[in-house]
């Protein structure tokens, strides 16, 4: 089992909100993350439902369908990021495309280890920080990032 959590730990630096956090960080909330299998067509999400929390594809492929457009997930990949934040409804449907494993992280734990540990928050915050300010960059230059051409 400590194996499945590093590996789920190291999984979660890829995670764009939690990139950067040192790797006794990503380890905590690892630990705190639940695993789940799904069976080949099961949804694992739907589009417009709230339940927050981060799916992290441990084994197995889903599919991921916004708005018609189809791509798939392997292990190491995630879905749900923002909802460990926000409280708006999901923005896709996923579906196990084969028998899938995920480490669940709901959002009412993640925000109950932030309070746990406000210094990760601090970080979090900053990282959120920016991000806006690149979204706002792409805005600002027709959907390039400054530099790129």
């Amino acid at each position: 089992m400590e194996d499945s959590q590093s590996i789920a730990a190291e999984a979660l630096r890829e995670v764009p909100l939690l990139s950067g956090l040192m790797s006794a960080d990503l380890s905590r909330i690892a630990r705190i993350g639940k695993r789940k299998r799904y069976a080949a067509g099961e949804p694992i999400v739907t589009k417009g439902t709230f339940g927050g929390g981060l799916f992290l594809v441990v084994s197995g492929t889903a599919n991921v369908d916004v708005g018609g457009k189809i791509h798939a997930l392997g292990p190491g990949e995630f879905f749900g990021e923002m909802s460990l934040i926000s409280t708006k409804p999901r923005s896709a449907t996923v579906t196990a495309a084969e028998s899938v494993d995920v480490l669940i992280i709901h959002a009412v734990d993640f925000k109950a280890f932030l309070m746990a540990n406000p210094s990760l928050a601090v970080v979090l915050l900053e990282r959120m920080a920016e991000r806006l300010r690149e979204v706002q960059d792409r805005i600002d230059t027709g959907g390039q990032l400054p530099g790129a051409g």
